[in-house]
């Protein structure tokens, strides 16, 4: 019987890793896919109940609910900018990192590290989740 303090075999944790590790696009894909639909439907539901006529009852549901209806807009809007900023420094990392690559040659693992973390790669993860804290405010 073992008590757990054995080392895991190297092969056997790279393996964990690498599954684990292909789900983290997966994921953050699905993330973002279910984060458009949302502020794209609080958008949709705030035009549609503001753009009502007044003798219809999506417009007394509007009057009576309008600064939770307006809320959500606004939270579904900055979901929006932020869903389009972390993308752009998403695409900037990227960008850098590949052009950094095809002009160095010899590159250490050390050197690769040091690349692999830049103030886009940081905002990307901040907008991430700035949008992902507003989408589940406009839910609520």
């Amino acid at each position: 019987m073992t008590d757990g303090s054995e080392l895991i075999d190297s092969k056997e944790l790279q393996a964990a890793y690498d599954k684990e590790a292909e789900n983290i696009p997966t994921f953050s894909t699905k993330i973002s896919e279910l984060c458009k639909y949302i502020w794209a439907g609080s958008l949709a539901f705030f035009y549609a109940t503001i753009s009502s006529g007044k003798d219809t009852v999506a417009y007394t549901f509007y009057q009576q609910n309008q600064h939770y209806i307006f809320a959500a807009a606004v939270c579904g809007s900055i979901a929006l900018v932020a869903d389009y900023v972390q993308n752009v420094c998403g695409f900037r990392h990227a960008e850098l990192l590949v052009h950094w690559i095809e002009n160095t040659s010899d590159i250490t693992r050390k050197q690769y590290n040091a690349h692999t973390t830049t103030v886009y790669s940081k905002l990307n993860t901040f907008f991430f989740w700035l949008k992902n804290s507003f989408i589940a405010q406009s839910c609520g």
